[in-house]
């Protein structure tokens, strides 16, 4: 919020390099998770700064405009219908473009991250053409990254799109649910998939 063009300036921003502005503006209150207040909620209302500072850069460097790489959750996380998905994310869109989603567990990461991009440094075609490409590495399992005597919870539900599918029922737990910051997600309530459990005294103690 206190960053100004005169901040730029200092930086360099005259000096006729070509900046890339890479930023997360906060989600909690754009994620299914969170309170869906929009851009009007106490953490998700930096977008506004977030353009302004992108807006304030661009008019410094017109003759090599700046590259930008925006992240948030995806639009796709929302069920079609809620106002968020039908109202916030298309004015996002209409401010900053249309944006590309990838989940990160197609990657390789142990947890789902469906996230939104917004870029200027390339096309949605060419983004999806290469992230199709995008082959998750084999053998990646929960299990592996826990401390010994812990264990991962069963698979009780197949992944469905949007979500890159990589938990199977029947199979080991391959991607714990998105790390929420919301204290209580419901994702790692007990007996759901994000919890782990402990071996205590030959019986099992759930641990959040």
């Amino acid at each position: 919020r206190e960053t100004t063009s005169a901040d730029f300036i200092r930086a360099g921003a005259l000096q006729g390099r070509q900046w890339v502005m890479v930023c997360g503006f906060p989600c909690q209150d754009l994620s299914p998770a969170g309170t869906l207040t929009g851009l009007d909620g106490r953490h998700s209302k930096l977008f506004y700064e977030v353009v302004r500072l992108l807006s304030t850069l661009q008019q410094l460097q017109r003759q090599r405009p700046p590259g930008y790489i925006l992240e948030n959750v995806s639009p796709l996380s929302h069920r079609p219908g809620t106002k968020i998905r039908d109202e916030v994310f298309p004015y996002i869109a209409s401010v900053i473009g249309r944006p590309v989603s990838f989940d990160a567990a197609q990657a390789g990461a142990y947890a789902h991250r469906l996230r939104a991009y917004w870029s200027n440094l390339f096309q949605s075609h060419q983004f999806r053409s290469v992230m199709s490409k995008v082959v998750r590495p084999e053998g990646r399992i929960v299990s592996s990254i826990i401390c010994k005597g812990w264990h991962p919870r069963p698979v009780i539900r197949t992944d469905r799109a949007p979500h890159y599918v990589v938990n199977v029922v029947g199979e080991p737990l391959r991607a714990l649910p998105t790390i929420m910051a919301t204290q209580g997600s419901r994702a790692f309530r007990r007996a759901r998939m994000g919890t782990v459990v402990r071996n205590q005294d030959g019986e099992d103690a759930e641990e959040e």
